[in-house]
Parts: structure tokens; C-alpha cells; sequence
């Protein structure tokens, strides 16, 4: 399980609209990405080249508390595997703290890509460089 937190000096709303507005979302998170709706059952998929490997991110959300959190499936149409994210806003003095829990449901293929420590490397960058950076322009 990776799990990160990280304090914004924004607004709840601020940050939950980087997080489930697609507009938003394209800037700092995943630019292919197509299609999100934050409601429970809603699924998505698109396509990511790393490395010269595609993988084709299938997302459904399982759990949505408005501002307050945001949950879902994460696999990829080519490697086995299931994984869950959750968002979770939590207001602070200094603004919101983003809590966010990575979880391996079922192992997913013995691959780099794959691996914990990469795994919580990208998280890293997406929240603490990309995020923070979008959210602080």
C-alpha cells in the first residue's frame, strides 16, 4: 500500500475541482484522459505510452463523498491486476491535506513499471510536483 498526504494552501473546493473536473485533471494529471464524472459507477478508459509500452488505464469509481473523497479501480487492460485509489480532502489551518491510499487488490505482472518503489515515485510526482505546481499557478 503507498499512502501520501500532502497540505495545500487552497481551498476544498479548489482542489477538489483538480481532482474530478476533466478540464483540470488534463493539466496536471493524465493529459489522454477523455472522459470523468465523479458519481459512483462511472467508468472510463484511456491509453498511456511509458517507456514503449502502452498501458490502457481502466478506472471505475466506487465511492464519491462530495469534497470530501473520491474512490476507484485502477487496472490496465493489458497486465493482470487490481488496484484501488482513494482522494481524500481533509481541511487544515494551513488549507486542505490530500490524503491518498494506493492500494494492490489483486498483484499485478512482476514488471518495473509495477514495482512499489516506482509506483510511489509516480504518486509523488503527480501530487507533489505536478499538482502542487497547477494548483499554485
Amino acid at each position: 500500500m503507498i499512502q501520501l498526504q500532502k497540505t495545500f494552501p487552497v481551498s476544498t473546493a479548489k482542489l477538489w475541482e483538480a481532482l474530478t473536473e476533466l478540464k483540470q485533471m488534463k493539466q496536471w494529471y493524465f493529459k489522454e484522459l477523455n472522459a470523468f464524472c465523479p458519481e459512483v459507477g462511472f467508468e472510463t478508459s484511456f491509453a498511456f505510452e511509458y517507456q514503449g509500452k502502452t498501458f490502457t488505464h481502466l478506472w471505475r469509481i466506487y465511492e464519491v463523498i462530495h469534497k470530501k473523497r473520491i474512490a476507484y479501480h485502477w487496472q490496465y487492460k493489458e497486465y493482470e491486476g487490481d488496484s484501488t485509489v482513494s482522494f481524500e480532502l481533509v481541511e487544515s489551518p494551513q488549507g486542505v491535506q490530500l490524503q491518498i491510499e494506493a492500494k494492490i487488490i489483486k498483484s499485478f505482472p512482476p514488471m518495473d513499471e509495477f514495482s512499489t518503489k516506482n509506483m510511489e515515485a509516480g504518486w509523488r510526482e503527480l501530487i507533489e510536483e505536478r499538482l502542487n505546481t497547477f494548483l499554485l499557478k
